[in-house]
């Protein structure tokens, strides 16, 4: 049983070390992101869109809760993109660029969809094998609209 226990912490910090140590692709607001999938045989993709979601405001250099920067934690901290394809058999390459708008952080990809002549479908990360991230840091920014209030107003008839 001991032994047991011992493969399972063994693999447990194996597997742990490995995602920790993984690098991260660090790119600017303003760039292109690719993404290279491959599709079952001969699908005709007409548009697709992604969707990136940081879970914190993230300092992208220590892995921190990032505190300071005011204007960093206005920004967004997750975009939705719609994406240029271009599908060369077997791999098709889904590419869009980052907002401007975007805080600095670690932003994973949470869903790809996608639209054919026949069928629309989403993927979600919580579906798909998806465990892709990309640290953003740094690149022209534009300082985001914010709403000062909102208030439901009913209509009587």
């Amino acid at each position: 049983m001991s032994r047991l226990l011992l493969a399972i912490a063994l693999i447990s910090f194996v597997g742990t070390s490995a995602t920790l140590a993984k690098p991260k692709q660090t790119v600017q607001r303003g760039a292109v992101l690719s993404i290279h999938t491959q599709f079952v045989p001969d699908v005709k993709i007409q548009s697709a869109s992604l969707t990136w979601q940081a879970y914190d405001h993230v300092d992208p250099v220590t892995g921190r809760m990032d505190q300071g920067d005011l204007a960093q934690r206005l920004m967004a901290t997750s975009f939705h993109c719609d994406a240029e394809v271009v599908a060369r058999d077997p791999v098709v390459t889904i590419s869009c660029k980052v907002p401007l708008d975007v805080a600095d952080a670690i932003y994973y990809l949470t869903s790809i969809s996608i639209k054919t002549n026949d069928a629309e479908r989403t993927y979600h990360w919580q579906n798909e094998p998806f465990d892709i991230e990309v640290r953003v840091k740094g690149g022209e920014r534009v300082t985001p609209p914010y709403i000062l209030s909102m208030q439901l107003q009913q209509n009587e008839r």
